[in-house]
């Protein structure tokens, strides 16, 4: 997995190197399947980069649930919204965002929450999108944005 992520880097630079490089292939997924509920056109190329990262985020996941189970569960909640799965979506957006909580990734806490507010309005649930972007706002203040 090292040598797939980062090439061939010095121990110094991978601790810079290889934090970058995952939440690129995370922001890249989460594009994907935006993306792909947008152009539909497109649907098939967007959704094939967002399952793609979606399978490296499982196999991340196994080594390291601390760093990975947030990331894996948005992009799950991200495809489920693509697929029209309320139930499945929202089960998956609170699952990141309280893997994100409890490992203390405050930001992507407050992505997550961005993210299921989307979900709503797309559904006409405004009350409970309004609900997580204050909890979004919430999130960004105690991380210092």
């Amino acid at each position: 997995e090292w040598y797939e992520l980062g090439g061939k880097v010095d121990r110094t630079s991978t601790q810079i190197l290889f934090p970058r490089r995952i939440f690129g292939f995370f922001i890249d997924g989460m594009i994907g399947l935006s993306f792909a509920r947008k152009y539909t056109d497109e649907r098939e190329m967007w959704e094939e980069v967002g399952n793609s990262m979606i399978s490296k985020f499982q196999r991340w996941r196994e080594s390291s649930e601390w760093n990975f189970a947030n990331k894996l569960s948005l992009l799950l909640a991200e495809r489920y919204f693509l697929e029209g799965d309320q139930e499945n979506a929202f089960e998956h957006y609170d699952k990141a965002i309280k893997y994100a909580c409890d490992h203390r990734f405050i930001h992507e806490e407050g992505l997550a929450n961005v993210a299921a507010a989307k979900c709503c309005l797309h559904f006409g649930r405004t009350k409970e999108a309004l609900e997580y972007y204050n909890k979004a706002k919430d999130c960004y203040t105690r991380w210092g944005a």
